[in-house]
This record gives structure tokens, C-alpha cells and sequence, in this order.
């Protein structure tokens, strides 16, 4: 706490919670903390909570899973603010997920966000050679930027597959102060590796990757801030979608050393062992959709395999 002229005292009330008779499968932190003026009102008043699991009471350990939540409410600005986060790191799934809910009295804004286009909700699974993340956002309120662009992931999965320039395009009037947005955003990425023997040195690998990026918004604009008609009572769409996939099939010679020369795939020429690609197959596709100007929408998609 520090010295402030404005305020004339405030509290902080801190429990340690565990589980019994073993804290280490479920122990807390808890505060209760709140701010008066000069005058005996309350200025704010707020919530602090940290949680662990798994974990001993000292948290100098590995902590599997934590969660934390910070709430708070201004009396004077009439602001209220909820932010809460939980990390899980427990092999094969790891991932983390944050909530912030925010109000503003006098001003009228208002959001709540399991998410952020810079901060998303990720979850990634690892099990028997096949790797599946997945990271969202889903907001709701006044002044929410909608989505406009894909991931770098899914720019990076395309490009891999040859599909280039598939940016949507950009949103949407400034005239938003009024605005109603409900924007959600989902992508999700598989990759599978395997490798099975044949005969002797001899092995087959086969590796699949693909993933989907999906962005749609719903949004409410202020009447007459667009042209091209009045939507339904001034509610636009604007949606995106990206697709695509790789899959490959190829043999495998571990590398042999030979020491009166190198036949084929020894260590001098090929340290890695040599690998012969039988086939490859690339997709991709790309559409987008918006009403608010266009009514319409365009699709762009490829098709390719090499051998």
C-alpha cells in the first residue's frame, strides 16, 4: 500500500486455503481488499484469488495447474473489472484460457471476452505420435475490434500447401462508437507422424498435416454510418474460412557404414539415412463472406499433387 492524500484507509484480508489432509491437490490464496475516502465512502472494493492444483503449499514446485482471478469495482468511476486465467501444464495436455469482463457505468461500454485475437484460449494435445492444438477467441460488447486477418499459423499452413495472398479483406466503418460486435474465431491444427519397418534397414513414413482457421463477426452499426441498405435493423455479418492439408508418403533407409567405401546411404554421403518420396498431396481453400457492402461473397481454392 502506498501513502495517497485522497484516501483515508484501506484493508487487505488474505486467507491460505488447502485441501486436507494432503494441500498439494488443491491449495489458495484468497483477499478480500477495499479502499475509503476521506470523507468514510467506499472508493472500491476488490477480490483476489489464486488457485493451484497439484502443487504443494509452497508453489516452489512444478505446478501442473493454476488458476488466478482479479475482480474489482470503482465506486467512483463506476467501473467494474473481472479477469480471471488458468495455465495447465500437464503432458500430454498443456494450454491456457483467460476471461476479462468489463463495465463502465457512466460511459455505456461494456464487453466480455473468453479471449483476445492477441491473447487466445490454446489447448494442445500430444498423444501416440499425433499432435492437436487448437486456440479460440469468442467477445462480445461495445467497441470490440472484429477479426480481419488469419493466424500467422494459418498464413504459415497455407503457404506450406502453395496457397499465397489469402488475406480477407478489411472491416468495417470507424463511425463504430455505438457499435454492437459479437466476434468469434476458432483455428485448430493436427499433424500426425509415423514410421513403420519394412525389412531390414528399410522403413515407411508417412506424415499428415492440415488445419482450419474459421472467423466470423456479427455487428451492429450505428444507423446510417453505411451505405448499401440498413441490414436487418442495421445487424451485418462478416465471415471467413481457410483450409488445408498435406499428406505425404515416403521410404526410408537408415544410414549403414561400410568401411571399404559407401554403397548407398551411409553415414559419409547421407549422415540421416536416405529418404525416397513416393507421393504428396497438397489442399487449400479459402472463402470469405460480408454483408455490409458487397452482399456477396469469393472463394479461392487449389488442388495439387506431386509425385
Amino acid at each position: 500500500m502506498q501513502p495517497n492524500r485522497t484516501i483515508g484507509f484501506g484493508f487487505k484480508v488474505l486467507g491460505v486455503l488447502g485441501t486436507s489432509p494432503d494441500p498439494s491437490k488443491l491449495n489458495a490464496d484468497v483477499a478480500l481488499t477495499g479502499q475509503f475516502s476521506n470523507t468514510g465512502g467506499m472508493v472500491n472494493i476488490g477480490f483476489i484469488g489464486d488457485l493451484w492444483m497439484k502443487a504443494k503449499a509452497s508453489r516452489t514446485c512444478i505446478r501442473p495447474v493454476k488458476g488466478t482471478l482479479n475482480i474489482n469495482y470503482d465506486f467512483t468511476t463506476q467501473i467494474f473489472d473481472l479477469n480471471a486465467t488458468m495455465t495447465v501444464n500437464k503432458p500430454p495436455v498443456t494450454g491456457n484460457g483467460n476471461l476479462k469482463v468489463h463495465l463502465e457505468g457512466k460511459t455505456g461500454i461494456w464487453y466480455v471476452k473468453l479471449g483476445e485475437p492477441t491473447n487466445r484460449n490454446t489447448v494442445t494435445v500430444n498423444f501416440l505420435g499425433t499432435s492437436i492444438s487448437a486456440n479460440a477467441y469468442f467477445m462480445f460488447g461495445k467497441n470490440i475490434t472484429p477479426p480481419y486477418r488469419f493466424t500467422q499459423r494459418t498464413y504459415n499452413g497455407l503457404a506450406s500447401v502453395g496457397c499465397y495472398g489469402m488475406t480477407p479483406s478489411s472491416s468495417g466503418t470507424t463511425e463504430r462508437s455505438r457499435a454492437m460486435d459479437l466476434p468469434v474465431d476458432l483455428m485448430l491444427a493436427l499433424i500426425r507422424e509415423r514410421m513403420r519397418d519394412i525389412v531390414a534397414r528399410l522403413k515407411a513414413k508417412w506424415r499428415f498435416a492440415g488445419g482450419f482457421e474459421f472467423n466470423a463477426s456479427l455487428l451492429r452499426y450505428p444507423n446510417g454510418s453505411l451505405c448499401g441498405g440498413d441490414g436487418m435493423n442495421w445487424w451485418y455479418v462478416q465471415a471467413n474460412v481457410a483450409a488445408y492439408a498435406i499428406a505425404s508418403a515416403s521410404v526410408y533407409i537408415t544410414p549403414k557404414k561400410i568401411s571399404d567405401g559407401c554403397l548407398v546411404c551411409c553415414t559419409k554421403n547421407h549422415p540421416n539415412g536416405c529418404t525416397f518420396n513416393i507421393a504428396t498431396i497438397k489442399l487449400c481453400a479459402w472463402a470469405e463472406a460480408d454483408s455490409r457492402t458487397t452482399h456477396g461473397y469469393k472463394v479461392r481454392q487449389t488442388a495439387r499433387m506431386t509425385c
